[in-house]
């Protein structure tokens, strides 16, 4: 069984942000000659301090990004939670080499962007102004939603759409280690 503790992550939470760290402890029964050369089966407990990796779960891309990508269907709402569970957040299209990744992903999927103020401006989780950069480019015919209060940014490889919260679709999720 391996158990990870939070040294310093949110109060109440074992999720741990980039830069800090953990105790993993290992507990395991030992037997012939590997723990006390009786033969015996005996309880051995190892423990460790790590900083935060990448989930299992999650795939490294060759930009040292980690992903998962979740083909089960959710509101954007939903979907935060979602990467959120994994100590992650929906993945920021906030450069270039994020914006190619995304590409490789087939379909629509949920990106960082959501506007809370009627005829406002996006924003992603971090605070950017997805609108603002280079790479940006709406698809055709968008955005149509412009006046609603609630709107979120999903993105296809054709480029991005504005949704109704919502919205449901496949969500891309990035652990920052």
């Amino acid at each position: 069984m391996i158990s990870i503790v939070a040294v310093s992550g949110p109060s109440g939470s074992n999720a741990l942000t980039s830069g800090q760290y953990g105790v993993k402890t290992r507990s395991r029964d030992c037997w012939y000659d590997s723990c006390n050369k009786t033969g015996q089966t005996l309880p051995e407990n190892d423990s460790e301090i790590f900083e935060r990796n990448c989930p299992v779960s999650y795939y490294i891309t060759h930009g040292k990004f980690c992903v998962a990508f979740y083909n089960a269907k959710h509101y954007y709402s939903v979907a935060k939670q979602f990467c959120e569970k994994d100590g992650g957040q929906i993945f920021n299209l906030d450069t270039k080499e994020r914006y190619e990744i995304a590409k490789l992903y087939t379909g629509i999927i949920h990106i960082q962007g959501e506007r809370r103020v009627s005829g406002g401006p996006f924003y992603d989780d971090v605070g950017g102004l997805p609108l603002e950069r280079p790479f940006f480019k709406w698809a055709s015919g968008q955005p149509n939603d412009a006046a609603s209060v609630s709107t979120t940014l999903i993105f296809t490889s054709t480029g991005y759409y504005d949704a109704p919260v919502g919205y449901v679709c496949s969500v891309l999720c990035e652990v920052v280690y």
